[in-house]
């Protein structure tokens, strides 16, 4: 026990005190270096290799190689330069996929980059994963009217055999 004998004014050594516990309080109760618990940005999966989609959508999806009981807020841009000059973001939430549609021919590129989903200002995001490129090329006319004509085929000989089938069963009916 610390005694202060012989003060004029007990009320300072009492705020003294007090600024000093809780200054020992805030740093003992504060998380340990919370900048540091995004130890990696998420991983978009693909790998490093282009990405090819022949439709004009597909999905893109990551995951987090940091474990956190505090779940993660994930950001994922799309520019059209593999430099991001002017990003823009087509995803902001906290699922691990995103499903991008309407897609043009050409390529297009993704970052993606995390944060955990609390609402204090020590925690940052990560930085940006890796960038994920994805080139759209769509199927040629004559590709998409040969798959008309085989889907027509299919369902012509559906039909047809569907009446020689009630035709046969009437008959010996």
């Amino acid at each position: 026990m610390i005694r202060f004998a012989g003060t004029a004014r007990p009320y300072l050594h009492t705020a003294t005190g007090i600024w000093l516990l809780l200054t020992f309080l805030a740093v003992a109760v504060r998380p340990s270096a919370a900048q540091d618990i995004l130890t990696a940005p998420p991983v978009l999966n693909g790998g490093t290799e282009t990405q090819r989609a022949t439709a004009g959508f597909y999905t893109l999806s990551w995951n987090h190689p940091t474990s956190s009981d505090l779940g993660f807020h994930y950001e994922v841009q799309e520019a059209a330069r593999a430099g991001f000059g002017s990003p823009r973001t087509v995803y902001s939430g906290s699922a691990l996929a995103t499903f991008m549609s309407g897609r043009q021919d050409g390529t297009l590129y993704y970052r993606a980059r995390a944060r955990p989903a609390v609402s204090d200002p020590r925690y940052r995001w990560s930085p940006w994963s890796t960038v994920l490129a994805v080139t759209t090329a769509h199927h040629s006319r004559a590709r998409a009217f040969a798959f008309l004509a085989v889907g027509a085929f299919v369902f012509l000989a559906t039909v047809a055999l569907i009446v020689v089938g009630n035709r046969a069963n009437s008959e010996t009916g």
